[in-house]
């Protein structure tokens, strides 16, 4: 039997930003790549500007929080992290200030690392109640798995 995976994500939300964020200015370049009076150099800089975009609507695309049976992945735009249930500390929610780069869904690691999720946050595109509600479900596989791996360490094994 394939273990389970749960996804945390906004999927209309996130198909909203592939498009404004990639497609459209996508479009734009390779308009600039495939007409005939744009020169050499210009091709390649549109090539390049397009391929950037494409990589960005695909992470965006792929943004979101996996809870595997051994660990939490969470992408978010430009970096991925894997997390070990039990190098979880606890999670809070967003705040409305603070750095950018902290500005998700927290989750806090044992040995003091911050870790946000990007995806996860107060503003106008989320009221928080989506957050909230990742909060709780996050925090209640967290607690089954942290008691899961406890319970096995504690059984005897003869």
């Amino acid at each position: 039997m394939q273990p389970t995976t749960l996804a945390f994500r906004r999927s209309g939300t996130r198909w909203a930003q592939v498009i404004l964020a990639s497609v459209a200015p996508g479009f734009v370049f390779l308009s600039g790549m495939v007409v005939s009076s744009t020169h050499g150099w210009e091709k390649i800089a549109c090539g390049v500007a397009l391929l950037a975009f494409v990589v960005l609507g695909i992470r965006i695309a792929r943004l979101g929080i996996f809870a595997l049976p051994d660990e939490l992945v969470v992408r978010n735009y430009f970096c991925s992290y894997r997390i070990q249930w039990g190098d979880i500390s606890r999670f809070e929610m967003p705040r409305n200030y603070g750095a950018v780069r902290k500005a998700g869904l927290r989750i806090y690691l044992i040995d003091g690392r911050l870790i946000s999720a990007s995806l996860y946050t107060r503003g106008q595109i989320d009221s928080g109640r989506s957050a909230r509600a990742v909060l709780g479900q996050l925090q209640q596989l967290r607690n089954e798995k942290v008691s899961d791996v406890g319970a096995a360490r504690q059984s005897p094994t003869n």
